[in-house]
């Protein structure tokens, strides 16, 4: 059919374009690989997407669209703040280097038990299509109800007061986390690629 033969296409180019199945091989076991590319990953999309924030707030792109921040202690260039932002930053790269890295070698056993073919050849795209569809909205939930629950004052002091300590907010506020804490973090993005056993 013509459905089968348009997702055969996609399927192959996105093989050719990723050039995962040859990756992979190259790293001897997937477990190792699934630790580089989620790693790489995370890695690529928080600190780009924090490089662009950045780079327009050191250009002073989109000035007139800032909040009006009237108080002093609510300034990015206020000592409270430029010491909370090298600290969020020293968290991100902790984060970003160590737990993620730990967290997905932890789980990477469950790998072979939920099915997820992470080095075999890409299922139809109609199918990783879905999952991905799938994984970013049981990410999204997920994350939700963990801050929500991070959010109860037993938990909210001993686990997550940390990451409300800005008051101006910036790129950095995001990533202001404990080291439980950012594992409750990073699950979210784990969980249901292992529920779906998506590729």
């Amino acid at each position: 059919s013509q459905a089968a033969r348009v997702d055969d296409r996609f399927t192959t180019m996105a093989r050719l374009l990723l050039g995962y199945e040859e990756l992979c091989a190259a790293f001897g076991r997937q477990e190792i690989f699934v630790v580089v590319v989620a790693t790489l990953l995370h890695a690529v999309a928080l600190w780009g997407s924090a490089g662009v924030f950045v780079l327009a707030e050191r250009l002073k792109l989109f000035e007139m669209y800032r909040l009006p921040r009237d108080a002093a202690h609510l300034r990015a260039e206020h000592p409270s703040n430029l010491a909370l932002n090298k600290s969020a930053r020293q968290d991100a790269v902790i984060g970003t280097l160590v737990i993620v890295p730990v967290v997905v070698a932890g789980v990477s056993p469950l790998i072979r038990y939920s099915g997820m073919s992470v080095c075999g050849p890409l299922p139809p795209a109609r199918k990783w299509l879905l999952d991905i569809a799938l994984q970013i909205v049981g990410c999204d939930a997920l994350f939700y109800w963990i801050h929500r629950t991070l959010h109860h004052p037993l938990l909210y002091r001993t686990l997550h007061k940390k990451h409300h300590e800005f008051r101006a907010t910036t790129i950095w506020a995001s990533e202001h986390f404990g080291e439980v804490d950012f594992v409750l973090n990073v699950l979210p993005g784990v969980i249901p690629a292992l529920l779906l056993g998506a590729h």
